[in-house]
């Protein structure tokens, strides 16, 4: 392959939707903005984010909701189905996508609302724990899910393969982890799979529902507590 001292990678985000990208960045943009964001609305594209129970756009940076674009490229619409379902009253499409507009109206994309971790009261985005996972070199790959808990909504619950041969213990992790993450985005769990366990997608993604019902079964089988519940078989 090529390689370039120069070269990196470009924070962006489209979807089949909106035909091609909704924001990008420009080749000279600074280091900080290609890696920590998802880039600025394209030209004749519009970025909006919606309160995510009331529909309402966000005025605020960083104020999280559900991500809303409109323009140029975007669809009609959806073959024989309902428009007031996912566009809005001033024609923004309602992606399903989490996420925030900063002050410098940079996109930062938190995942799929179906997704987050309902826990306590507050929503958590998988992919700032796995962010953190992913700087654990005794990890090989590993996600977080959201494991129901009648008390709590859901519990964090992380599922990890260990990296080869590299001895890792569930305590000195979740101690690891405590210290990147805010305590409402601490795993509850961290519960240690086989690669062979564990169901991929096409791009090796791990799939979030076999992986739920991985975690549960494992919490059963263990007759744990958490939280004052006990999950028994």
């Amino acid at each position: 392959g090529l390689e370039h001292d120069d070269w990196g990678t470009y924070g962006s985000y489209g979807l089949s939707e909106t035909f091609t990208l909704a924001s990008s960045l420009p080749a000279d943009s600074p280091a900080d903005q290609r890696s920590g964001t998802h880039g600025r609305a394209l030209p004749g594209m519009t970025l909006r984010i919606l309160d995510i129970e009331s529909g309402e756009p966000h005025t605020g940076a960083m104020e999280k909701g559900e991500i809303a674009v409109k323009g140029l490229t975007l669809m009609r619409g959806y073959a024989k189905v309902n428009p007031e379902l996912y566009f809005d009253d001033e024609g923004f499409f309602r992606t399903q996508d989490g996420g925030a507009l900063d002050s410098e109206g940079l996109l930062h994309w938190s995942g799929r609302l179906s997704n987050l971790i309902k826990t306590g009261g507050a929503n958590v985005s998988p992919l700032e724990i796995e962010a953190a996972l992913a700087r654990c070199p005794e990890i090989g790959v590993g996600a977080a899910v959201g494991v129901p808990h009648p008390v709590l909504g859901e519990i964090i619950v992380v599922c990890a393969v260990p990296a080869p041969g590299i001895e890792v213990s569930e305590p000195a992790l979740l101690a690891t982890l405590s210290e990147k993450l805010a305590a409402y985005k601490r795993p509850k769990r961290i519960l240690f799979f086989s690669a062979e366990e564990l169901s991929f997608t096409a791009n090796q993604k791990l799939q979030v529902e076999p992986l739920r019902e991985l975690a549960l079964g494992r919490l059963r089988a263990e007759n744990a507590e958490i939280a004052g519940v006990r999950y028994g078989a």
